[in-house]
């Protein structure tokens, strides 16, 4: 009778036996093609089923070569292509990530968060809430509401993720006389913001005024978006408008520049 180990033991060899010949019939598809070619196909295969998921580091450049039984430059070239499809990031001494999904959006159309990532198949969620009472704004804004004349806000701080990956942060004030409070748990049942608002106030924001740069994510930043310090993020300065022109939001919200989009058509 075969013992634990000796079970394991044959097991390990079966599953080895079976990835060898799966990998010798990647290997004679369109053999035309190049190694490294072959090699990142099966290795997009592999993070496009969830074999490796986001956050996952893939196996290291001599494991890949083990592998493969392929060189050095090989596995590079082919690690370099999935990073140019946005699939994986290089993350210095750390190994090869495999990013989120990458949202795209097009401003034609003013959307939530939860709308943008719906429509591309992913599943939205919200953490990290804070609300609070203040009469303060971030400086951005003082040129638009000088301090002396800053009411009653309500500050609505939150993390927005897409299939529980990080993707940004979201800080909205409104003021109290509209907006006089918001429970914690209605907002995580309603996921938009937007969408609470209207039903629960009867407040729509019908247009936005989006200021977009390029900065670095300061360390608590990083740290909640997964990112190393000092990354590039994509920061948004807000004014939101109801129908009337009147200006009911002020937000400032941090992207994640690695999975996010912005795409703009323009015509003469």
């Amino acid at each position: 009778m075969l013992s634990h180990s000796g079970v394991n033991f044959i097991l390990h060899r079966l599953r080895l036996g079976h990835e060898t010949a799966r990998w010798c019939k990647v290997m004679h598809v369109a053999d035309k093609s190049p190694l490294y070619h072959k090699i990142y196909v099966d290795l997009k295969r592999r993070v496009e089923s969830g074999e490796f998921k986001p956050g996952d580091y893939i196996p290291t450049e001599k494991q890949l070569q083990d592998y493969y039984s392929v060189s050095r430059t090989t596995v590079r070239t082919a690690v370099a292509a999935l990073e140019d499809d946005g699939l994986v990031a290089v993350q210095r001494g750390k190994g090869v990530q495999v990013v989120p999904k990458t949202l795209r959006q097009r401003w034609t159309k003013l959307s939530s968060f939860t709308d943008l990532v719906l429509a591309q198949g992913l599943t939205p969620g919200i953490r990290d809430i804070e609300i609070v009472a203040t009469r303060s704004v971030p400086s951005p804004f003082d040129e638009v509401i000088p301090p002396e004349d800053q009411e009653d806000l309500l500050r609505v701080r939150r993390v927005r993720t897409a299939d529980e990956s990080v993707v940004s942060i979201h800080e909205s004030y409104f003021p109290r006389s509209r907006v006089p409070r918001i429970d914690e748990i209605e907002l995580v049942e309603a996921q938009s913001l937007y969408k609470l608002l209207q039903n629960r106030f009867n407040v729509v924001v019908n247009a936005v005024e989006d200021e977009l740069t390029a900065r670095k994510a300061t360390s608590s930043e990083a740290k909640i978006l997964g990112i190393p310090s000092g990354d590039p993020v994509l920061h948004v300065n807000r004014l939101g408008y109801e129908a009337d022109s009147n200006l009911i939001e002020l937000a400032t919200i941090v992207i994640r520049s690695d999975i996010y989009r912005y795409i703009a058509r323009l015509e003469r």
